[in-house]
């Protein structure tokens, strides 16, 4: 036989796969069943029009098939789905799981079905079937796992489309300023201007980096055209080198975009947890309040400004009663040492000159250094009963100095049980004075 299969395999189908593959896993709304009996109608019909006999093309779609199914298994067992598929983590997975493990498996049987059915060398076939496929995954699969996300969205229905127009003329103008000379192997050139629109655009920048990159350089590579076309005569090998050149780019720069986006998710959650915290801080019956390392208050929600006023850029200590000064600063200095909770009950300034006494609780936020860089406190107020408190001991002090210096003679009876007890002793006491 005098077809050369190893030509055919790299050149023709190169995206069957991926482009069946990447979308089950990118949109599970899809109808699998229904997908993978299409896909390989699909492929036994581009086989048949390739020339190849229909026995061989039904067998050659079946390999194609278990290369997609391997591929699905691999990544819905690894992937993480507490994050989006196109997360760092879930990348390596498509990544190692479809554009290396299912490549390989496809490869390999593929290329012992026509080492036995058409006479051909097994290790060529075997590469360029893995090439081919793999390629094929790690160009064009991430393109189509970020399509839809919503960052992709906002930045094309915002007014930074302007933007990514200069983003798609400055990666294009690039690309072909590279492709367009032949005397110096300047690929690298690419990456810097890729990875400034992947800072910029995030997943737009990246793909907008690849589909310009691949567009641009295939076409002058084609035409005999830039530093791939001038170091390799065999047009195979020049398409298989701008495949692998692409592939870097996309492993190099996919996750990065990734990355930027995982990250403004997390910042954009902190900081909807940061305004839920102060609504509801603001709405607290409770004084609370925030303070640096030192103890200097630098927040207080509207109870806290009720009742001491705006503090910030104080500290809660100079807020203390001149009689409990020592002993709150004490205790504070062995909190800190100690880097414990601060609990105690004192009288605080109040913002109009008053006193007012709370029950003070501060807790202390630490760094993964172990270093305190916060407290963050609650002032309950606790004045009427503190007061009532004072009031009754000093009811009962005035009482016993009534008792003490008294003529009479005062009994106190404790409970009902001991009534009987106490009145024979007394009866006793007054026969013995009378």
């Amino acid at each position: 036989c005098s077809r050369d299969w190893s030509s055919d395999v790299c050149s023709s189908d190169l995206l069957a796969n991926v482009v069946i593959v990447a979308p089950l896993i990118r949109f599970p709304g899809i109808k699998r069943l229904e997908a993978l009996a299409g896909a390989f109608a699909g492929l036994t019909l581009a086989s048949i029009a390739n020339g190849i006999g229909p026995m061989l093309a039904l067998v050659l779609a079946g390999i194609n098939l278990l290369e997609i199914a391997v591929a699905l298994a691999i990544v819905a067992r690894y992937r993480s789905r507490s994050v989006p598929i196109f997360a760092p983590c879930n990348l390596a997975v498509f990544f190692v799981g479809a554009g290396i493990i299912a490549p390989l498996v496809a490869g390999m049987s593929g290329a012992a079905l026509l080492t036995v059915v058409e006479r051909q060398t097994f290790l060529p076939v075997a590469l360029h079937w893995f090439a081919a496929d793999a390629l094929g995954m790690f160009v064009v699969g991430p393109l189509i796992l970020a399509a839809g996300c919503s960052d992709c969205l906002s930045l094309v229905r915002s007014p930074r489309r302007r933007e990514v127009a200069a983003a798609l003329l400055g990666i294009g103008l690039t690309t072909f300023g590279v492709f367009t000379q032949e005397r110096y192997p300047a690929l690298f050139l690419i990456l810097p201007v890729i990875m400034l629109a992947i800072f910029r655009l995030r997943f737009i920048g990246a793909a907008i980096g690849v589909v310009t990159v691949a567009s641009v350089a295939s076409s002058l590579t084609l035409n005999g055209q830039g530093p791939i076309a001038h170091a390799l005569a065999d047009m195979d090998e020049r398409l298989l080198f701008l495949q692998l050149f692409l592939a870097v780019v996309v492993v190099a720069k996919f996750p990065v975009a990734a990355v930027l986006v995982e990250r403004e998710g997390m910042m954009a959650e902190a900081r909807d947890a940061e305004r839920r915290f102060r609504r509801l801080a603001e709405t607290s019956p409770l004084a609370l309040f925030r303070t640096d390392e030192d103890g200097v208050v630098t927040y207080g929600n509207a109870k806290w400004c009720e009742l001491f006023g705006a503090t910030a850029g104080a500290g809660w200590l100079s807020l203390v009663s001149p009689q409990q000064q020592r002993s709150a600063a004490e205790a504070w200095r062995q909190a800190r040492a100690a880097r414990h909770s601060f609990v105690g009950d004192y009288e605080l300034t109040r913002a109009d000159g008053g006193a007012n006494w709370v029950g003070l609780a501060l807790n202390p936020e630490i760094d993964h250094g172990g270093r305190i860089i916060a407290w963050t406190g609650a002032a309950t107020d606790i004045d009427e009963r503190r007061r009532a408190e004072l009031a009754m001991a000093e009811s009962e002090r005035q009482y016993r100095l009534l008792a003490d210096h008294s003529n009479d003679m005062i009994v106190r009876i404790r409970s009902e049980e001991h009534t009987s007890e106490l009145q024979s002793r007394l009866h006793l006491v007054c026969r013995l004075l009378l």
